[in-house]
């Protein structure tokens, strides 16, 4: 899979082992906020807590991306429930609190 440039502030790049560290970071620092949305917040209390997330993040009937804005991953997006066949799918995301209000997910989700 490959980086999806979205325009020339934000890119669209498959998740890394790399970038375990910086998303415990970025989830636990936006905790009590994406904690509304995502049941798995809770659940995550290391980096190591998203290595099966990120092994697993293309193929099957998902398709998730992170979110680079400016050059700093700011949220996750991505496709899942891939209907091939019928050509559906649902587009999910999540994104940093303080990013909210700039057409971050507006932008992703049009080229998704």
């Amino acid at each position: 899979m490959t980086t999806i440039r979205v325009d020339d502030e934000i890119f669209l790049r498959p998740p890394r082992m790399s970038d375990a560290e910086d998303l415990f970071v970025l989830v636990n620092s936006n905790r009590d906020y994406l904690r509304r949305w995502l049941p798995w917040v809770d659940a995550t209390r290391s980096a190591k807590d998203y290595r099966p997330w990120i092994e697993g993040r293309v193929g099957g009937n998902e398709y998730w991306l992170l979110i680079v804005y400016k050059g700093t991953v700011v949220g996750a997006t991505g496709i899942r429930g891939l209907g091939f066949s019928s050509k559906t799918g649902e587009i999910g995301y999540w994104l940093a609190e303080d990013m909210q209000g700039r057409g971050i997910v507006t932008r992703a989700c049009l080229v998704l």
